[in-house]
């Protein structure tokens, strides 16, 4: 029996490290949070500054979803291909899921049930789709630095201070940075998708040959 591990590479880069930022970032408006992340070495003190890191990564990360993610899912590379290769795709998931199931409804979940017939032939995938979800978070924690960017200006006090010019240097480059975030989140995204549909079509093409009699498939 495997046992998989109880954290992994995206558990520290996609949820540890957007969180602690978001630790960071919130101990603007409330100080003694700074002093409580950054200050002390004690083991218990650390230990509670990870758990709190990790729920505000989770946060995050579902709030990102919500907000950055209904704009970044449009990258599906599905909608870059032609009108023929969508109902070949279409076709071949009802071959292989639900032959009764409405053309509509496989639309929708095309990416989930295409996925689930070629996981094991998509190694890349993994890893795209974290750098997307950790890009995307990054890019709502930097709309939120923007924020309170603005907030400076307006003159909530926050525990750095910050003059007028220093407040709109930090809003310029923090909204520049959550643009730069949202645009590598939709690159790997669109990355991601494009490995699952690619490892489908070559599926269907090998279904379709053996169903033939093992006609060679196009391009091997």
């Amino acid at each position: 029996m495997t046992v998989n591990p109880l954290f992994n590479v995206y558990d520290i880069f996609g949820i540890l490290f957007p969180g602690t930022l978001a630790l960071l970032l919130a101990s603007l408006f409330y100080p003694p949070l700074w002093s409580y992340v950054a200050g002390g070495g004690e083991w218990a003190k650390a230990a509670f500054v990870v758990v709190f890191a990790y729920i505000a990564g989770e946060v995050l990360s579902g709030l990102s979803r919500l907000t950055i993610g209904k704009l970044r899912d449009r990258a599906d590379w599905w909608k870059k291909v032609s009108l023929e290769a969508h109902k070949a795709r279409v076709i071949g998931l009802a071959d292989s899921h639900l032959p009764d199931a409405s053309e509509e409804g496989l639309k929708m979940a095309r990416f989930d049930l295409a996925y689930a017939l070629v996981w094991n032939r998509t190694p890349a995938y993994p890893i795209f789709i974290a750098r997307s979800d950790l890009n995307r978070s990054l890019s709502l924690l930097s709309g939120i630095a923007t924020l309170a960017s603005l907030a400076a200006l307006l003159g909530v006090p926050l525990s750095i201070s910050l003059s007028t010019f220093q407040s709109l240097v930090f809003g310029v480059i923090s909204g520049l940075l959550g643009w730069l975030f949202f645009w590598r989140s939709k690159n790997f995204y669109e990355r991601a998708t494009r490995v699952v549909y690619c490892a489908a079509v070559q599926y269907f093409a090998e279904k379709d040959a053996s169903a033939t009699g093992g006609a060679s498939i196009p391009g091997s």
